[in-house]
């Protein structure tokens, strides 16, 4: 496995991880509907915009191929009680997916893994991301890498609401001992 900069993917790339990864990742968690609707050709275009903001970002490239990307940039979606003029969490993690061919391979770890070595080369190591509450394959994954439960919201997903956990890390270097382990 190889992890390059997310530039040397293809939105086309990014939108069927994106896409695959929904479909079989979020069964039960959103509307069958909804998932059943999403299309790679409908996203291609949102991550053609997107791939030009996101910063830090990295795809996984095994045999070739793009497995699973994460994309990173300021945080833009503070947890409840974040509510002073520096915020407790400087960065967020936007997106996180593999494709299903290759999960439990390791390919979401080193991901991680990258974001936290990548944030500490910036001197600015605390993170945070959203996931939906219910997600039995997500939580305990970022639990295991030092997470720590820091808000909820509910959020509207092909309609239905869902509950999402905001998970944080103070100090990613957490996660760079946690993936050594």
């Amino acid at each position: 496995m190889q992890i390059k900069p997310i530039e040397q993917a293809s939105p086309e790339e990014i939108a069927g991880i994106f896409v695959e990864s929904w479909k079989q990742g979020y069964r039960g968690l959103a509307s069958d509907a909804y998932l059943d609707a999403l299309t790679i050709e409908e996203l291609v275009e949102k991550w053609e915009s997107w791939l030009e903001i996101v910063q830090p970002g990295y795809v996984a490239v095994v045999d070739g191929k793009a497995a699973g990307f994460i994309s990173c940039g300021p945080v833009r979606t503070r947890p409840p009680g974040d509510k002073g003029i520096i915020p407790l969490y400087a960065w967020e993690i936007y997106a996180l997916y593999v494709h299903p061919d290759y999960w439990r391979q390791g390919i979401a770890k080193a991901l991680m893994n990258r974001i936290a070595e990548d944030l500490s080369e910036k001197r600015s190591r605390s993170l945070i991301l959203w996931v939906i509450k219910n997600n039995k394959r997500a939580m305990p994954f970022y639990e295991k890498l030092g997470g720590q439960r820091i808000g909820k919201k509910r959020l509207e997903i092909g309609g239905m609401t869902v509950d999402e956990s905001a998970l944080g890390w103070r100090d990613t270097n957490t996660i760079l001992e946690k993936v050594k382990l």
